[in-house]
């Protein structure tokens, strides 16, 4: 190979031909640099078998690496190396370049490179791959979900009353719309309620809901959930199960040889992965949740072993850099929930934001705006190092004064003409937390101070908040078992100060259960104390016992109680529970649960304080989808209606978990999918005749939530058999000959003695057999039988003229 050659320090331009070029190398002159092919292994590990490089100097002891194999290798080369170039082609020389050691083995002709770690380009990985979002998809359909009680007391007089509330929905592939209300009736009053009328947008791909109706709103820390009707547009991380919205940690190293990495945090394996050689950055390691430990076990294949190790602090409250978590919402408070259905208010509208701005820090700020009254607040959280997680907010409200004379005069209290003028009222609150805590200890403090004119709609616009809480908080786990303190602070205004106190303990036996103390004490005013040891032994998977004391003082009252409990849960599937509870004081409750694929049954019968009562209760619901109406349990997260059409008594699973079986028409309700993520639904193969043909057994479904979706399994039976055709004088049609079932343009090869296998076929069934330029046409009827593949007949071919 010749080409120009441009380089600094020859006076030749014009590469050696190949003999000229290994006379070069014996004599003692300097050779300019000729291309020629080597191997490569690099530190040991093969990189190449054949790769071009220029090869120069008086013995040949000079090698240049063109720029795609630098890239390749992702050796990291000093900035001021000035290339060589050949052929349109950058070259580096490596000799004399610190870190890298060069030997040639001229019988192999293998170029053994030895690189340090720091000679190449660093690079990152990711622990966890990135997956792949299922897309979300729903049907057409509607439900109504229903919990019904009926219940008689007898305490000298027989009472009764009955009930239940109610869930109407429908859902569409653009949202849902759900209405729920209550009925309650007894010997003397009946009252129905509606409680929630929403319909609701998600939209994973923006991580984001549209609320429209009744719902909750969305607050900063500083603020209290509230009932509105409205609209809402917030983040909904929800939509994607797998997203991470908490900072995640990251560590580095190097090593020179591809290796592996074992990922330990506090001690315990959590991943392994490998690496490339050189400088490496390993990101999304598992996140800890207080002060922990990440080691790092890198070992490569010539089995040598580095450890790395860092203390760390994170906390799952904070936002990943850059993250946005945000509410708006606007409409009126809910006032009287549960006992008016319309009872709407004032109108107000609100929001909040927060954002990640580093790893560790995070802010949030926020509004509220209602007539005549405005609030506006910020806020930050972030990690001090590994000494813990700090929390600061303060946020500042203000009323009018128009406001507060025209909520007056609408008040009982209705100031007189004669009363001073009402001025502005206006109030601020500060509140901050610090949090400290590690895989054994926990401590932590929080304050809230807060003046007397400050209100928020959370509250209630004309409640006044506590003016001062202080709390105090710990928590460690030993080998004796876990402890936790606690001491609260409540001072109102024109009110005596509050101080609670409480400690627990609790400490796991194995299969020998659980023992736990706990204690309660009233610090200020009367005098409340309590104090319980409770004992909890498991019997088995699902059933257990236990029984607890306690001993409570009240205002110089002392009483012991005790009480003895018997449980079963209720299994997965088809099945029943129950619990009893009996007390020193000859209280007795007893209940019975039962559960089947289409609804939870419920008897309770309690002995209080000399009343008897019997209670019944049902829940479950009605599902309109897929042109059927089928019963089933609460449709509470998402459901599908799975079809294997026209086939009874198959086997179907959820997530390999069998559910039931389906109905004379193929079809069964399966509840508790999980939503916007996938859900592998199943039949078994064996359930099907032989002649049924099934494109798939297993089919993924991605539900919306509080949605509905129709899995339907493409499966047909295909009827088949062998038949025999002959001629008129009854011969056997040629081997070879061919024919076409019911207008298919398939042929089917006919065998020896006129056989042919059929398949495809229906009850009724045109042949029409092709030979010698010959055709006939053969009507065949299809009859059942127990045998898969049925001797069909032997049929005579009647040429055509």
């Amino acid at each position: 190979m010749c080409g120009a050659l441009s380089t600094t320090g020859y006076a030749e331009v014009v590469a050696p031909t190949p003999a000229t070029s290994t006379a070069s190398l014996t004599s003692n002159r300097v050779v300019p640099p000729f291309p020629t092919y080597v191997g490569i292994r690099i530190n040991g590990d093969v990189a190449t078998e054949s790769t071009l490089v220029l090869r120069g100097g008086s013995a040949g002891e000079l090698f240049y690496l063109a720029q795609k194999e630098v890239t390749t290798f992702r050796f990291a080369l000093p900035k001021t190396l000035m290339p060589t170039e050949f052929d349109d082609q950058s070259f580096f020389l490596l000799n004399n370049i610190d870190g890298f050691t060069l030997r040639f083995d001229e019988m192999s002709q293998v170029l053994w490179i030895e690189a340090a770690a720091t000679m190449f380009q660093p690079a990152t990985v990711a622990l966890v791959p990135t997956r792949k979002q299922p897309i979300p998809s729903a049907s057409v359909g509607s439900f109504l979900s229903y919990d019904l009680y009926t219940q008689r007391s007898a305490s000298g007089a027989h009472t009764r009353a009955s009930g239940g509330q109610f869930e109407w929905g429908v859902f569409t592939p653009v949202g849902v719309f759900s209405n729920t209300f209550f009925t309650n009736h007894t010997e003397t009053s009946r009252q129905t309620s509606r409680l929630d009328s929403l319909f609701t947008i998600d939209m994973p791909d923006a991580l984001a809901s549209i609320r429209i109706g009744d719902t909750v709103t969305q607050n900063a820390s500083w603020g209290t959930p509230a009932l509105f009707g409205g609209i809402q547009y917030t983040t909904n991380f929800g939509t994607q199960p797998g997203f991470v919205t908490y900072p995640l940690n990251s560590l580095s190293g190097q090593t020179a040889l591809p290796s592996v990495v074992d990922v330990y945090v506090n001690n315990v394996l959590t991943a392994t992965q490998r690496v490339p050689q050189g400088p490496f950055t390993l990101n999304d390691l598992p996140n800890i949740n207080g002060r922990g430990e990440i080691r790092l076990i890198v070992r490569d294949f010539l089995g040598r072993e580095q450890a790395i190790v860092q203390s760390l602090y994170g906390s799952t409250q904070l936002l990943r850099a850059g993250l946005n978590d945000f509410s708006l919402q606007a409409g009126t408070l809910r006032e009287n929930y549960g006992i008016t259905s319309n009872d709407y208010g004032r109108g107000f509208a609100s929001g909040v934001w927060r954002r990640g701005i580093t790893a560790g820090f995070t802010t949030e700020s926020g509004f509220e705006i209602a007539r005549g009254r405005r609030l506006v607040g910020a806020g930050a959280s972030w990690l001090v190092g590994t000494f813990g997680e700090v929390t600061a907010s303060a946020a500042h409200s203000q009323q009018e004064a128009t406001t507060i004379v025209a909520e007056a005069s609408n008040s009982s209290a209705a100031p007189r003409s004669s009363s001073p003028p009402v001025a502005a009222r206006s109030g601020r609150l500060l509140a901050a937390r610090w949090d400290w805590r590690s895989s054994q200890v926990t401590i932590g403090s929080q304050f809230k101070i807060t003046t007397s004119g400050f209100r928020s709609i959370g509250n209630g616009l004309d409640l006044e908040r506590p003016r001062r809480e202080i709390s105090l908080f710990g928590s460690v786990s030993t080998d004796w078992g876990s402890v936790a303190l606690g001491l609260t602070q409540i001072a109102r205004t024109n009110q005596a100060e509050t101080k609670l106190g409480q400690i627990s303990w609790s400490k796991g036996l194995g299969k020998w259960g659980q023992l736990s103390l706990n204690g309660f004490s009233s610090l200020s005013g009367s005098t409340n104390h309590s104090v319980s040891i409770g004992y909890f032994l498991p019997l088995g998977v699902t059933s257990s016992t236990g029984v607890s004391a306690t001993r409570a003082t009240s205002s110089g009252y002392s009483r012991v109680s005790s009480n003895v409990t018997l449980q079963r849960n209720l299994p997965p599937g088809d099945g029943y529970g129950y619990r009893l509870l009996a007390t020193d004081r000859s209280d007795l409750i007893a209940g019975l649960t039962a559960q089947n694929r289409v609804g939870v049954y419920q008897l309770d019968v309690s002995t209080i304080n000399d009343t008897t009562t019997t209670r019944l209760g049902a829940s479950g619901s009605l599902v309109y989808l897929g042109e059927e109406l089928v019963a089933g349990r609460r449709a509470e997260s998402a459901f599908a209606l799975v079809s294997v059409p026209g086939f009874a008594n198959v086997r179907v699973s959820l997530n390999n978990q069998e559910v039931g079986q389906t109905n004379a028409r193929g079809n069964i309700f399966v509840p508790r999918l999980r939503p916007y993520e996938s859900n592998q639904i199943s039949i078994d193969q064996q359930d099907l005749p032989m002649s049924a043909e099934v494109s798939a057994l297993k089919i993924d479904a991605t539900p919306f939530l509080r949605s509905g979706l129709v899995v339907r399994f493409a499966v047909r039976e295909s009827l088949s058999g062998i038949a025999q055709f002959v001629d008129e004088l009854g011969v056997p049609i040629p081997t070879g000959s061919t024919l076409s079932i019911n207008g298919s343009s398939e042929r089917v090869p006919i065998a020896e003695r006129g056989e042919a296998y059929l398949t495809g076929l229906a009850a009724q069934n045109q042949i029409r057999i092709t030979f010698g330029g010959k055709s006939c046409s053969i009507t065949i009827n299809y009859q059942r039988t127990d045998d898969p593949q049925p001797m069909l007949g032997v049929f005579k071919c009647r040429l055509e003229k």
